[in-house]
């Protein structure tokens, strides 16, 4: 990712550092998940490709909101939940979009991150 924060890369400097170690790239851990099948359970998905892997649908997009830093030996914990459905009608007609968040959990209970991504699609 070209980023060289020592908080990321020398342990001397993050021992130094607001977080006392070596800390996790947060985005870099945050692996989008596939959430074809919460999406084909409200309706989206037609024939075609679509960035999100589920055939029809577009990626519209990720918002991160990064709580907590991230340190070697954690384990975390994903739930994932479809927040909303909604559809909007454009030009070219109606369009579906599904907003799913997903929350992370590290071994103490506590939300690191959470990420929402908003799929595009027409209604199946």
């Amino acid at each position: 990712m070209g980023d060289s924060n020592p908080l990321f890369t020398d342990s001397e400097s993050a021992w130094n550092g607001p977080h006392g170690e070596v800390i996790c790239r947060r985005v870099l851990w945050l692996a989008r998940q596939d959430h074809a099948e919460a999406l084909r359970r409200h309706g989206l998905g037609v024939p075609g490709t679509g960035g999100s892997g589920l055939p029809g649908v577009l990626d519209g997009g990720v918002e991160y909101d990064l709580l907590l830093p991230i340190r070697a030996g954690d384990t975390l914990i994903l739930s994932t939940r479809v927040e909303d459905v909604y559809e909007r009608t454009g030009k070219t007609g109606a369009s579906l979009f599904a907003v799913v968040e997903n929350t992370y959990w590290n071994q103490n209970g506590d939300v690191v991150a959470r990420a929402r991504n908003t799929y595009i699609g027409r209604p199946a």
